[in-house]
Protein backbone atom coordinates (compact mmCIF):
# COMPACT_ATOMS: atom_id res chain seq x y z
CA UNK A 1 0.00 0.00 0.00
CA UNK A 2 2.67 2.83 0.45
CA UNK A 3 4.44 1.76 -2.32
CA UNK A 4 1.68 2.42 -4.76
CA UNK A 5 0.98 6.00 -2.97
CA UNK A 6 4.96 7.10 -3.59
CA UNK A 7 4.33 5.82 -6.88
CA UNK A 8 1.03 8.25 -7.41
CA UNK A 9 3.25 10.94 -5.75
CA UNK A 10 6.22 11.17 -8.15
CA UNK A 11 4.47 12.67 -11.58
CA UNK A 12 2.93 15.42 -9.11
CA UNK A 13 6.58 16.45 -8.21
CA UNK A 14 8.37 16.27 -11.71
CA UNK A 15 5.87 18.87 -12.75
CA UNK A 16 7.19 21.41 -10.48
CA UNK A 17 10.69 21.22 -12.16
CA UNK A 18 12.03 23.01 -15.28
CA UNK A 19 12.94 20.43 -17.84
CA UNK A 20 16.48 20.31 -17.31
CA UNK A 21 19.02 20.23 -20.63
CA UNK A 22 22.06 18.38 -21.18
CA UNK A 23 25.54 19.55 -21.85
CA UNK A 24 25.77 18.12 -25.07
CA UNK A 25 22.44 20.23 -26.54
CA UNK A 26 24.38 23.80 -25.57
CA UNK A 27 27.44 22.81 -27.26
CA UNK A 28 25.27 22.05 -30.42
CA UNK A 29 24.01 25.21 -30.04
CA UNK A 30 26.50 26.99 -29.90
CA UNK A 31 28.16 24.92 -32.86
CA UNK A 32 25.39 26.00 -34.69
CA UNK A 33 25.60 29.74 -33.44
CA UNK A 34 29.48 29.74 -35.08
CA UNK A 35 28.79 28.70 -38.05
CA UNK A 36 26.18 31.12 -38.70
CA UNK A 37 28.71 33.77 -38.17
CA UNK A 38 31.07 32.04 -40.59
CA UNK A 39 28.81 32.10 -43.03
CA UNK A 40 27.69 35.73 -42.76
CA UNK A 41 31.11 36.87 -42.29
CA UNK A 42 32.47 35.20 -45.00
CA UNK A 43 30.03 36.26 -47.20
CA UNK A 44 30.43 39.67 -46.67
CA UNK A 45 34.44 39.11 -46.63
CA UNK A 46 33.54 37.46 -50.38
CA UNK A 47 31.55 40.71 -51.61
CA UNK A 48 34.01 43.31 -50.39
CA UNK A 49 37.30 40.96 -52.16
CA UNK A 50 35.20 41.43 -55.14
CA UNK A 51 34.14 44.85 -54.86
CA UNK A 52 37.73 45.45 -54.41
CA UNK A 53 38.76 43.61 -57.38
CA UNK A 54 37.22 45.41 -59.51
CA UNK A 55 37.85 48.50 -58.42
CA UNK A 56 41.41 47.30 -58.32
CA UNK A 57 40.97 46.53 -61.96
CA UNK A 58 39.19 49.89 -62.73
CA UNK A 59 41.88 51.97 -61.37
CA UNK A 60 44.83 49.80 -63.40
CA UNK A 61 42.80 50.66 -66.68
CA UNK A 62 42.89 54.61 -66.02
CA UNK A 63 46.41 54.27 -65.15
CA UNK A 64 47.06 52.79 -68.64
CA UNK A 65 44.86 55.13 -70.24
CA UNK A 66 46.85 58.11 -68.38
CA UNK A 67 49.95 56.47 -69.80
CA UNK A 68 48.89 56.71 -73.27
CA UNK A 69 48.02 59.72 -73.08
CA UNK A 70 51.30 60.88 -71.50
CA UNK A 71 53.26 58.86 -74.22
CA UNK A 72 51.28 60.62 -76.99
CA UNK A 73 52.09 64.02 -75.39
CA UNK A 74 56.03 62.92 -75.22
CA UNK A 75 55.46 61.98 -78.83
CA UNK A 76 54.21 65.40 -79.65
CA UNK A 77 56.99 67.58 -77.80
CA UNK A 78 60.05 65.35 -78.54
CA UNK A 79 63.31 67.17 -79.33
CA UNK A 80 62.92 65.77 -83.07
CA UNK A 81 59.45 67.95 -83.47
CA UNK A 82 60.50 70.81 -80.90
CA UNK A 83 63.45 72.04 -82.81
CA UNK A 84 61.04 73.93 -85.38
CA UNK A 85 59.22 75.34 -82.59
CA UNK A 86 62.30 76.52 -81.15
CA UNK A 87 63.73 78.54 -84.13
CA UNK A 88 60.31 80.04 -84.80
CA UNK A 89 60.31 81.34 -81.20
CA UNK A 90 63.86 82.45 -81.64
CA UNK A 91 63.25 83.80 -85.28
CA UNK A 92 60.38 86.03 -83.73
CA UNK A 93 62.78 87.11 -80.02
CA UNK A 94 64.80 88.32 -82.69
CA UNK A 95 62.14 90.37 -84.61
CA UNK A 96 60.79 91.77 -80.72
CA UNK A 97 64.21 93.31 -79.93
CA UNK A 98 64.62 94.83 -82.58
CA UNK A 99 61.60 96.77 -81.10
CA UNK A 100 60.77 99.15 -84.08
CA UNK A 101 60.24 96.74 -87.23
CA UNK A 102 56.56 98.15 -87.58
CA UNK A 103 55.76 100.85 -85.40
CA UNK A 104 52.43 102.63 -84.93
CA UNK A 105 53.01 106.02 -86.01
CA UNK A 106 51.59 108.76 -82.88
CA UNK A 107 52.53 111.87 -84.22
CA UNK A 108 53.75 113.51 -87.45
CA UNK A 109 56.35 115.99 -87.77
CA UNK A 110 54.22 119.22 -87.12
CA UNK A 111 55.58 122.81 -88.02
CA UNK A 112 52.47 124.53 -88.05
CA UNK A 113 52.06 126.86 -85.44
CA UNK A 114 48.39 127.24 -84.00
CA UNK A 115 47.27 130.81 -84.40
CA UNK A 116 47.41 132.38 -81.05
CA UNK A 117 49.22 129.80 -79.00
CA UNK A 118 52.61 130.38 -76.89
CA UNK A 119 56.22 128.86 -77.76
CA UNK A 120 58.13 127.65 -74.37
CA UNK A 121 61.46 126.68 -74.55
CA UNK A 122 63.30 124.81 -71.78
CA UNK A 123 67.23 124.87 -72.49
CA UNK A 124 68.45 123.50 -69.80
CA UNK A 125 65.73 119.86 -70.09
CA UNK A 126 66.34 120.35 -74.21
CA UNK A 127 62.94 120.75 -74.99
CA UNK A 128 60.32 123.21 -76.82
CA UNK A 129 56.74 123.19 -77.65
CA UNK A 130 53.84 125.59 -78.17
CA UNK A 131 50.61 125.85 -75.52
CA UNK A 132 47.44 127.81 -75.48
CA UNK A 133 48.20 131.41 -74.34
CA UNK A 134 45.34 130.54 -70.83
CA UNK A 135 47.68 127.36 -70.13
CA UNK A 136 49.72 127.41 -66.75
CA UNK A 137 53.13 125.96 -67.02
CA UNK A 138 55.18 124.98 -63.65
CA UNK A 139 58.77 124.11 -64.03
CA UNK A 140 59.62 122.19 -60.85
CA UNK A 141 62.18 119.95 -59.53
CA UNK A 142 61.21 116.91 -57.23
CA UNK A 143 62.84 113.49 -57.42
CA UNK A 144 63.50 114.50 -61.59
CA UNK A 145 63.27 117.74 -63.58
CA UNK A 146 59.54 118.52 -64.48
CA UNK A 147 57.62 120.77 -66.87
CA UNK A 148 53.83 120.44 -65.93
CA UNK A 149 50.67 121.78 -68.31
CA UNK A 150 47.55 122.93 -66.80
CA UNK A 151 44.52 123.66 -68.62
CA UNK A 152 42.32 126.46 -67.20
CA UNK A 153 39.52 123.68 -66.43
CA UNK A 154 42.13 121.53 -64.93
CA UNK A 155 43.11 124.25 -62.78
CA UNK A 156 39.62 125.27 -61.58
CA UNK A 157 38.72 121.41 -60.83
CA UNK A 158 41.91 121.28 -59.02
CA UNK A 159 40.66 124.57 -56.63
CA UNK A 160 37.31 123.07 -56.31
CA UNK A 161 38.42 119.86 -55.39
CA UNK A 162 38.22 119.36 -51.36
CA UNK A 163 41.83 118.93 -50.38
CA UNK A 164 43.41 115.26 -50.18
CA UNK A 165 41.07 113.91 -53.18
CA UNK A 166 42.30 116.11 -56.10
CA UNK A 167 44.15 114.41 -59.10
CA UNK A 168 47.91 114.73 -58.44
CA UNK A 169 49.99 116.37 -61.67
CA UNK A 170 48.81 118.72 -64.52
CA UNK A 171 47.20 117.91 -68.05
CA UNK A 172 50.13 117.25 -69.41
CA UNK A 173 53.60 116.91 -67.16
CA UNK A 174 57.12 116.17 -69.14
CA UNK A 175 59.69 114.42 -66.84
CA UNK A 176 63.51 114.67 -67.75
CA UNK A 177 65.75 112.08 -66.77
CA UNK A 178 69.77 112.25 -67.46
CA UNK A 179 69.32 108.15 -68.66
CA UNK A 180 67.43 105.75 -69.43
CA UNK A 181 68.59 103.61 -66.07
CA UNK A 182 67.65 106.61 -63.84
CA UNK A 183 64.18 106.67 -65.22
CA UNK A 184 64.32 102.40 -64.92
CA UNK A 185 65.49 102.57 -61.38
CA UNK A 186 63.01 105.38 -59.67
CA UNK A 187 59.91 104.00 -61.54
CA UNK A 188 60.61 100.44 -62.30
CA UNK A 189 62.96 98.52 -60.17
CA UNK A 190 64.19 95.20 -61.46
CA UNK A 191 63.49 96.10 -64.91
CA UNK A 192 66.65 96.77 -66.56
CA UNK A 193 65.17 97.71 -70.24
CA UNK A 194 62.10 99.26 -71.55
CA UNK A 195 61.32 96.78 -74.01
CA UNK A 196 60.43 95.31 -70.40
CA UNK A 197 58.50 97.42 -68.47
CA UNK A 198 55.14 94.91 -68.90
CA UNK A 199 57.07 92.61 -66.36
CA UNK A 200 56.69 95.21 -63.72
CA UNK A 201 53.62 95.11 -61.91
CA UNK A 202 52.66 98.68 -62.22
CA UNK A 203 52.94 99.09 -66.32
CA UNK A 204 50.64 97.21 -69.23
CA UNK A 205 50.14 98.11 -72.34
CA UNK A 206 53.63 98.54 -73.69
CA UNK A 207 54.10 99.19 -77.80
CA UNK A 208 56.59 100.78 -79.30
CA UNK A 209 56.10 104.19 -81.71
CA UNK A 210 57.44 106.79 -83.81
CA UNK A 211 56.88 110.13 -81.81
CA UNK A 212 57.73 112.98 -84.57
CA UNK A 213 59.64 110.38 -86.26
CA UNK A 214 61.81 109.29 -83.28
CA UNK A 215 61.70 105.99 -81.88
CA UNK A 216 59.66 105.77 -78.64
CA UNK A 217 57.30 103.90 -76.37
CA UNK A 218 53.85 104.18 -74.90
CA UNK A 219 52.81 102.72 -71.79
CA UNK A 220 49.86 102.90 -69.27
CA UNK A 221 50.39 102.90 -65.62
CA UNK A 222 48.17 101.47 -63.11
CA UNK A 223 47.37 102.50 -59.58
CA UNK A 224 44.78 104.43 -57.78
CA UNK A 225 43.87 105.73 -61.49
CA UNK A 226 45.54 105.12 -64.99
CA UNK A 227 48.38 107.21 -66.49
CA UNK A 228 48.96 107.01 -70.06
CA UNK A 229 53.02 108.45 -70.71
CA UNK A 230 55.22 108.14 -73.87
CA UNK A 231 58.60 107.75 -73.05
CA UNK A 232 61.12 108.99 -75.56
CA UNK A 233 64.66 108.19 -75.67
CA UNK A 234 66.77 111.30 -77.11
CA UNK A 235 70.43 110.77 -76.83
CA UNK A 236 71.03 109.09 -74.09
CA UNK A 237 68.42 110.93 -72.29
CA UNK A 238 64.88 110.04 -71.39
CA UNK A 239 61.54 112.40 -71.50
CA UNK A 240 58.47 111.30 -69.91
CA UNK A 241 55.26 113.23 -71.62
CA UNK A 242 52.35 111.51 -68.33
CA UNK A 243 48.50 112.43 -68.90
CA UNK A 244 46.91 112.63 -65.77
CA UNK A 245 43.90 110.24 -65.78
CA UNK A 246 44.27 109.12 -69.29
CA UNK A 247 44.60 105.69 -70.66
CA UNK A 248 44.88 106.05 -74.58
CA UNK A 249 46.11 108.88 -77.16
CA UNK A 250 42.53 108.95 -77.98
CA UNK A 251 41.30 110.06 -75.10
CA UNK A 252 43.28 113.36 -75.60
CA UNK A 253 41.95 116.06 -76.38
CA UNK A 254 43.22 118.11 -79.24
CA UNK A 255 44.61 120.72 -77.54
CA UNK A 256 46.11 118.24 -75.73
CA UNK A 257 47.48 116.24 -79.03
CA UNK A 258 47.79 119.87 -80.56
CA UNK A 259 50.49 120.60 -77.64
CA UNK A 260 51.96 116.73 -77.71
CA UNK A 261 52.56 117.21 -81.97
CA UNK A 262 54.79 120.91 -81.32
CA UNK A 263 57.65 118.98 -78.84
CA UNK A 264 60.71 119.08 -80.41
CA UNK A 265 63.92 118.13 -78.84
CA UNK A 266 66.75 120.48 -79.05
CA UNK A 267 69.40 118.62 -77.77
Amino acid sequence: MENRQLTDEQPNEAEGHAIVHEPRYWLITALAVVATALLVGGGMWWWMYGKLEAQRKELEQKVVELKGQIDEEDRIIAPDNFVEAVEIDEEDRVITSNDFVEPVELVNPVDVVIQGWEFYENKDLGFSLWHPPDWSIFERSLLSPQVGLSSPEFMAAQENTPPGTELAGDNLTIFYYKTVDDYLSSNAEGVSRIEDLNSHYAYRELQPILFNGIEAWTVVEGGIADFYQILIPVSGHLYKLLFTGKNFYSNLTEIEQGIVSSVKFIN
